[in-house]
């Protein structure tokens, strides 16, 4: 039992998880949170329902904000433009700026 505890606090330590009091578990997200440099930018290739990575990296640039998206947090790009956004209203705003920038 003690091994087991050993290697669940270790877990624990490596993933970053606090456990609640009532046994719940909360995972710290510690890339949007931090202050630190979070790793190297990615560059991607964005296809309708997936993207691939052509350079590893930690996080690409939102095209509106200029805020950085971690990779698994990426949900919304463009596949005409080729640009990641960090929500749905930074890919509207941009889509409203291309449309201005048209007129």
């Amino acid at each position: 039992m003690l091994r087991l505890q050993k290697k669940l606090k270790k877990l624990r330590y490596k993933l970053n998880i606090t456990l609640c009091k009532d046994g719940n578990s909360r995972h710290k997200d510690t890339m949007l949170t931090s202050n630190t440099d979070p790793g190297r930018e990615a560059q991607i290739r964005f296809f309708d329902a997936d993207f691939k990575q052509i350079v590893r990296g930690d996080y690409v640039i939102c095209a509106a904000t200029q805020r950085k998206i971690p990779i698994d947090m990426l949900r919304y790009w463009s596949v005409d433009l080729q640009e990641a956004y960090f929500d749905a209203a930074a890919a509207s705003h941009r889509r409203a700026e291309i449309a201005a920038e048209g007129t």
